[in-house]
């Protein structure tokens, strides 16, 4: 088929390794299906390690410092155009169902159609968090500790519907096309309420504790090591609420069992698309729009440049896809963009750097490409820029010393190589090797700008301050 129908699906907050095809503790049969079928890129790294951001870049195909959604308060407009408007305007029919994090959806997004979307509140997200570093701690922060165990919340019932809403789209369309959709669940973010049904796969002592578990638990000496490092934690600070090591792995379990509901939920939707028979011309691709510490090196949620938080699942099956392939080939959500203008016959565009995953699916061991991420938000005291290239991560700091891990001497990230001394060389080939990407001082500097500018626009920094209020639970649209 030379246009075949285009589908990406999008959890939130899904680490790389919460996959059964990636890891032996975390039951998720239906990705598992799709990788079997397809090809499972094992290195992609989201954009940015925060939702507004990195849903911009896998719309775009462009770096955060492109787009300038640096923050969950600079929602994507519409502008630059996205995948979806390339493909409309080839003729798709592009339809969009479930969360996009957006501005609004009076927005022109790219999509003839948005079912059940989620954009950012009141199309301005929350603003404070571009007061950092000196932002107030964030409102309900303890809600991730708090809002947990075995029931049902408003996210699973969104998502649930998000399933059941795609597969009805799906039996009443699935024989036009071409057409696409980007079906985007809110799990397995928290509040980290699970339905009972999922219990009993997960008894206590089945999930591990973090491969870098300290006791009590608290953050990890390597992180308070670093000013940015530390600061960010110093602001999140979410250790602050677990008690002891069942308490972590109380949290893990709940994860992994959510997890395995969005599993539940993706395979709804597969299963939609092949009683409408179109699993054969349909390429589907599952990603995550960034990870999950979960407890490693001491860390939760998300915003840090380990592995845990930017690193996520990559699968990709159907036309141009080899069956059963596990790719090591370095991967962005730069990438997704490619793929589709690829799977639609249109030229790529030689303004993004993102590479067409029907080119990558080959590249079975690690390739030289390199790819970076970018956070300015919530907590940061600077602007921080990651490169993942070869076998090194190198991290830049903007303003202080940048960091380097060796991912296959030390996969936990525990031994900063820059204190040393002795990898100089390495520091500085990264370093330029990163600003063939982008000048990270620039980046950072840029992001302060536009984000005092518009801090300004809203009535200035105490009238942000005394606007600010996190919901506990992120309101959800109804299906």
């Amino acid at each position: 088929m030379s246009q075949p129908n285009f589908i990406v699906i999008c959890s939130d907050q899904q680490r790389w390794d919460a996959l059964g095809a990636a890891s032996a503790h975390v039951d998720t049969p239906n990705l598992d299906r799709l990788a079997a079928r397809g090809t499972r890129f094992s290195t992609c790294y989201c954009a940015s390690p925060i939702c507004v951001s990195s849903r911009a870049s896998i719309a775009t195909g462009f770096d955060v410092h492109r787009t300038r959604c640096w923050s969950s308060a600079q929602p994507y407009t519409g502008i630059p155009d996205s995948w979806h408007h390339a493909l409309r305007d080839a003729g798709y029919r592009t339809v969009s169902v479930g969360k996009l994090h957006y501005r609004s959806q009076d927005d022109d997004n790219g999509f003839v159609e948005e079912i059940m979307p989620t954009h950012v509140i009141d199309g301005k997200g929350y603003p404070f968090v571009m007061l950092r570093p000196d932002a107030k701690k964030m409102d309900g922060i303890e809600d991730f500790v708090d809002s947990v165990g075995w029931g049902d919340s408003d996210y699973t019932r969104h998502d649930e519907a998000v399933a059941r809403r795609a597969g009805e789209w799906l039996a009443a369309h699935g024989d036009e096309g071409p057409w696409s959709m980007f079906v985007s669940f809110v799990t397995p973010h928290h509040p980290l309420i699970v339905p009972e049904r999922f219990r009993d796969a997960y008894p206590p002592d089945r999930v591990p504790l973090p491969d870098t578990y300290v006791a009590p638990p608290d953050k990890h000496p390597s992180v308070q090591a670093h000013p940015a490092t530390a600061g960010l934690e110093g602001n999140l600070h979410y250790a602050r609420f677990f008690r002891d090591e069942a308490h972590v792995r109380e949290l893990r379990t709940y994860y992994m069992a959510l997890t395995s509901f969005l599993d539940e939920c993706v395979g709804r939707v597969l299963d939609s698309l092949e009683a409408a028979g179109r699993l054969d011309d349909t390429i589907v691709l599952f990603t995550s729009d960034h990870g999950e510490m979960l407890g490693d090196l001491g860390l939760w949620t998300k915003s840090y440049m380990y592995e845990g938080s930017v690193r996520v699942p990559l699968i990709a099956a159907g036309p141009g896809f080899p069956s059963g392939i596990v790719s090591e080939a370095t991967c962005s959500h730069l990438d997704i963009h490619a793929t589709a203008l690829r799977a639609a016959g249109l030229a790529l565009d030689e303004t993004r750097t993102g590479r067409a995953l029907q080119d990558a699916a080959g590249l079975v061991a690690p390739d030289d490409r390199s790819v970076i991420s970018g956070y300015h938000d919530y907590g940061s005291i600077t602007g921080t820029t990651m490169l993942r290239w070869k076998s090194w991560k190198y991290v830049h700091h903007a303003g202080l010393a940048p960091q380097l891990f060796d991912l296959a001497a030390d996969p936990t990230e525990i031994h900063d190589l820059v204190p040393g001394g002795q990898h100089q060389h390495i520091v500085a080939a990264c370093a330029e090797e990163m600003r063939r990407h982008v000048d990270p001082d620039l980046a950072s500097a840029q992001a302060f700008e536009d984000q005092h500018a518009l801090i300004e626009a809203l009535g200035g920094r105490e009238a942000i301050l005394n606007a600010a209020e996190l919901p506990a639970v992120t309101p959800m649209a109804k299906g």
